[in-house]
């Protein structure tokens, strides 16, 4: 288990998080789906657990460097940072990171998201904004705090 610590707050610190990315397009520099969990953990507990993976501008850096900090990809990044992944993903609760299956031009790649203020859905950012798909579908959650 992690030992972040959730501040005070941060149910309605999630709802303007989220609201403030709401329209903002995905990019590679500041805006993946990594560095999207990362940056509400780092607001929810001032913790930067992605600070060695933020720089790369292209699809190949990125993920040239997660490979070579974590080994693989979204899911062994999230684990490296946060943790074994719950049990059971469907046990996430609101504001934890979860993994979901999304399909990518033809191809399944993982993405990670937020446990939204509704418990039931995941937030992930896509090349239009953000998106929102049932819990559900997550393969692995994170608890965060």
């Amino acid at each position: 288990m992690n030992r972040l610590r959730r501040r005070a707050g941060w149910p309605a610190a999630l709802a303007a998080f989220l609201a403030q990315r709401e329209n903002r397009p995905f990019n590679w520099y500041d805006f993946s789906c990594a560095l999207f969990g990362a940056d509400w953990v780092l607001d929810l507990t001032g913790v930067d657990l992605a600070a060695e993976y933020r720089g790369p501008r292209t699809k190949r850096a990125a993920l040239a460097r997660l490979k070579k900090i974590s080994g693989g990809g979204v899911v062994e990044a999230a684990t490296r940072a946060l943790g074994e992944p719950l049990a059971v993903p469907a046990l996430a609760r609101r504001g934890d990171i979860a993994a979901v299956p999304v399909d990518e031009d033809g191809c399944e790649v993982m993405f990670l998201g937020i446990v939204d203020p509704s418990g039931a859905q995941v937030a992930i950012g896509l090349r239009e904004g953000l998106a929102r798909v049932p819990l559900t579908m997550a393969v692995k959650a994170w608890a965060v705090g």
